[in-house]
């Protein structure tokens, strides 16, 4: 199937989504010459990896190990040049990004070692460390000469018009881009398009694979157990600490109660009541996420609310083999928004 990246020039947002729903119901995906949709969809420059997404955490024994490969393919038989970059966070500094190369015929594999990486980078690989990460960007330009990268991310701004003058549906004045087009929906809503030609759904969902933006992190190498993560830790930052949840110190995480999970004595949330939180770490890459057998005030317990951990939240990496050893976790609940926690040790 193939992927539709950008909508045609003046066709209203909600006609559109008639279109796909009828489009989706009458015919299969698996005929080009069928799908309607083509009709007012442009078929954009789509690159993405062929079968998997390559790995986000690669553990090994030595930073001088790490390997890194994946294979791409022309998804829509439309790209005329993949540009790919490259940057990276090296014990906490950010790199030059620099251009790893430009592909102009699929399918197409690429492969990099330390040294590879390294070399790219105009670094030295005694420069790496566990814990850095590598941050890949790519543009397609297709054969028709249209761009499409990760970023700004295609988005649409509900609009009303006043003498003239677009405001938002905050009454906030919308200033109207040599770039940006306006689009009416029978309703006569209006709607302002704007930034790129990629949307979030076409970045942010996994099975599409796209190799627009990619990372990866070096993990420490593979535990037994946790016992070596047992002491005295300090939060550092988390997401709600902008909403005023305290920083808290002087925390104890101590192991078990299985040989991979850490449980956090109290929580990060204790002045609210927040009681034990089990984290389970994957022994082999250091992900680390919420353990299903933490009770609903493992979050936090105040102001009469309870939030009970929703089971299928992100993930965090935890690095035993840094000084000093870091806790990262995602602490999501069903009420709210997703809360990174970075915890050290004391």
């Amino acid at each position: 199937m193939k992927i539709p990246n950008r909508i045609y020039s003046k066709l209203s947002i909600a006609a559109l989504a008639v279109v796909a729903v009828v489009g989706f119901s009458l015919i299969s995906c698996e005929d080009d010459d069928k799908n309607n949709l083509n009709d007012f969809l442009a078929t954009g420059g789509f690159v993405r990896f062929a079968s998997v997404n390559p790995p986000v955490v690669i553990g090994v024994n030595d930073v001088s190990e790490v390997t890194y490969a994946f294979d791409l393919i022309d998804g829509n038989g439309t790209a005329a040049l993949y540009d790919l970059d490259l940057y990276a966070t090296l014990s906490g500094t950010t790199t030059d990004t620099v251009n790893v190369e430009d592909i102009t015929s699929f399918p197409a594999s690429l492969s990099f070692n330390a040294g590879d990486l390294a070399s790219l980078l105009g670094v030295s690989v005694d420069d790496f460390n566990f814990g850095d990460q590598f941050f890949f960007t790519a543009t397609v330009t297709t054969d028709e000469g249209v761009e499409y990268s990760g970023s700004p991310r295609l988005d649409f701004i509900e609009v009303t018009l006043e003498d003239g003058v677009y405001f938002d549906t905050d009454g906030d004045e919308v200033t109207i881009g040599p770039t940006d087009e306006i689009y009416s929906a029978p309703d006569g809503t209006l709607f302002v398009a704007r930034g790129g030609n990629n949307t979030d759904d076409l970045l942010d969902e996994e099975g599409y694979l796209q190799a627009f933006e990619f990372d990866f992190t070096i993990a420490c190498p593979a535990l037994t157990d946790t016992s070596s993560f047992a002491g005295t830790y300090d939060v550092v930052s988390h997401t709600y600490a902008g909403f005023g949840f305290p920083t808290e110190t002087g925390i104890e995480i101590v192991s078990g109660p299985a040989s991979n999970q850490l449980t956090i004595v109290g929580g990060i949330y204790s002045t609210l009541g927040s009681a034990d939180l089990i984290l389970d770490v994957d022994l082999s890459t250091g992900t680390t996420s919420i353990a299903s057998a933490s009770n609903g005030s493992a979050a936090w317990n105040a102001f009469g609310l309870n939030a009970v951990y929703s089971g299928s939240g992100g993930t965090g990496l935890s690095l035993e083999c840094l000084t000093p050893q870091q806790v990262a976790f995602n602490l999501e609940t069903d009420c709210c928004i997703g809360n990174n926690v970075v915890m050290v040790k004391q």
